[in-house]
């Protein structure tokens, strides 16, 4: 019984003492933004407040992470091959279409699934994702994006790749 009291007597001043921390905290705090805000201009009894406006991100901060597996067995020509009419296509499709793509994963086939030599995966910003097959030729195919209604493409994706565009128009 004894020991019920005590612990009952301890709890409630740990609750008292927890209060008057937070309390002091709080008037610390209104206190010290007290002048500052107490300036600002105060409009249908909302105080006004600052947003920060939104920097816009360089496309090289926001260079998907590319990654083959397994790792290794790629040859230099092959990755090249690779960035050449996939990898940098798709990227910069996405990012015209306002999709950052955070993660592109090439896996490699051996044998190859359904006529195709890898397997693609990536994650976009937001937590979509997808896949697909490719590499059903040699010398490697062009990856060609499916639009539904037609592929509108930006100038510097009609520059940079203009066998894609030429299939597609």
């Amino acid at each position: 019984m004894v020991l019920t009291g005590i612990a009952v007597y301890f709890w409630q001043n740990y609750e008292k003492l927890k209060s008057a921390n937070l309390n002091n905290k709080i008037s610390t705090d209104v206190q010290n933004k007290g002048l500052d805000e107490a300036k600002k201009p105060v409009e249908n009894n909302i105080p006004s407040t600052s947003t920060p406006s939104p920097t816009a991100t360089p496309s090289n901060e926001t260079k998907a992470e590319v990654v083959f597996t397994p790792s290794g067995i790629f040859t230099e020509a092959e990755r090249s091959q690779l960035y050449k009419k996939l990898i940098d296509p798709f990227l910069d499709f996405q990012k015209d279409t306002t999709i950052q793509t955070l993660t592109f994963q090439i896996e490699k086939k051996d044998p190859p699934v359904a006529g195709y030599k890898y397997s693609v995966n990536y994650i976009n910003k937001g937590g979509s994702n997808g896949g697909l097959l490719y590499g059903q030729s040699t010398p490697l195919e062009w990856w060609l994006p499916e639009c539904l209604n037609g592929c509108n493409f930006s100038d510097s994706f009609k520059e940079n790749y203009p066998e894609i565009v030429d299939q597609l128009e």
